[in-house]
């Protein structure tokens, strides 16, 4: 009995991390790198962001896969890739954005509201908001086996297929999968 109610206990929590209680007011305002603001509702919008770091050689080599889904999603879906260093450097994001030609906003999160609500905490970490609803949190494909190790090309594409999911008014298959 015990596991049962812990186990409702668990999937109540996740349930309401996925509420619009993340974000009281429905909105979040950013910067982009650009210093333009940015103001992502949570109401209307479904939005995929992608927690990178201009250092990080996987946020690097993540690049090509997250503009080609930026592309594949455009119109539908709004790809936000998030900075969030300790000290950031402007430099270094507008370096990023034109080295791996960057085609979605890059935006800056110095004061970590975004890290925080999501509770982001490796790069690049994905997250899928629908409807002021967290969808999906986790790796964007299966390239990765572990740090340091990668396999020749990505059989599973986690993002993709939440996205797909989304998109045709269906559950996605899953909500998380360790980044």
């Amino acid at each position: 009995m015990f596991k049962f109610v812990s186990i409702l206990f668990l999937l109540f929590f996740i349930e309401g991390k996925g509420q619009s209680q993340l974000f009281p007011n429905n909105n979040i305002a950013l910067k982009t790198i650009e210093n333009k603001k940015v103001s992502l509702n949570l109401l209307e919008e479904t939005f995929v962001v992608v927690f990178l770091s201009p250092t990080c050689p996987l946020s690097q080599k993540y690049t090509l896969t997250l503009n080609e889904l930026a592309k594949e999603f455009h119109g539908k879906v709004k790809f936000y890739g998030v900075f969030a260093e300790t000290d950031p450097v402007l430099e270094d994001y507008i370096h990023f954005r034109k080295k791996y030609n960057i085609q979605f906003e890059l935006l800056v999160d110095n004061d970590k509201k975004l890290v925080k609500n999501l509770a982001a905490s490796i790069t690049p970490e994905a997250f899928v908001m629908n409807k002021s609803k967290l969808v999906y949190q986790g790796a964007i494909d299966d390239w990765v086996i572990e740090l340091g190790k990668t396999k020749k090309q990505a059989s599973v594409h986690f993002l993709r297929n939440v996205l797909q999911s989304i998109l045709a008014n269906q559950t996605p298959a899953y909500n998380y999968i360790k980044p």
